[in-house]
């Protein structure tokens, strides 16, 4: 199973997931991990195999920055 559910609206990539799909409303989102980070890349429901409405990406080292940020 790629997701892992914590709470009843809560989930987490299982480790050895490499990416995951997640419908909302009328749009399909692929969540993949990569080696640096996370790209999140949205379809129109039952249009996968177009375009991209939308894309992007977030690097690890970026969310590793906040966090010690706030942490200090």
């Amino acid at each position: 199973m790629a997701i892992e559910l914590h709470e009843e609206s809560d989930a987490q990539l299982a480790e050895l997931a490499d990416s995951t799909w997640v419908e909302v409303k009328e749009f399909a989102i692929h969540i993949i991990k990569t080696d640096e980070g996370v790209v999140v890349d949205v379809y129109a429901k039952g249009h996968e195999d177009c375009n991209t409405l939308v894309s992007t990406y977030a690097f690890d080292s970026e969310a590793k920055a906040m966090q010690e940020e706030e942490s200090e």
